[in-house]
């Protein structure tokens, strides 16, 4: 998990039915931390760019946004990151 390796072997061939309970458990947990792993990853991903697009912005001289179109939509896609 820790190399973000999120597939696997199924757990499973058990002859007891009992181990086989525990492996389907096991098989469950497994699919699941994945599902939170992975949705953990993305919010990190888009909180590191939310970060990097306020960090440039409070970089960015006040003079340097007078009529550029670029940073009318740089303010409205910060905006609605924030919204977010």
């Amino acid at each position: 998990m820790a190399a973000r390796e999120l597939e696997g072997e199924p757990f499973g061939g058990a002859r007891v039915r009992e181990y086989e309970q525990a492996l389907a458990t096991m098989q469950t947990l497994r699919e699941e931390l994945a599902a939170s792993l992975a949705a953990q990853w993305e919010a990190d991903r888009r909180r590191d760019t939310l970060l990097s697009t306020l960090t440039h912005e409070l970089k960015t001289p006040p003079g340097a946004q007078s009529s550029d179109p670029f940073w009318t939509k740089s303010e409205t896609a910060l905006l609605q990151a924030l919204v977010l």
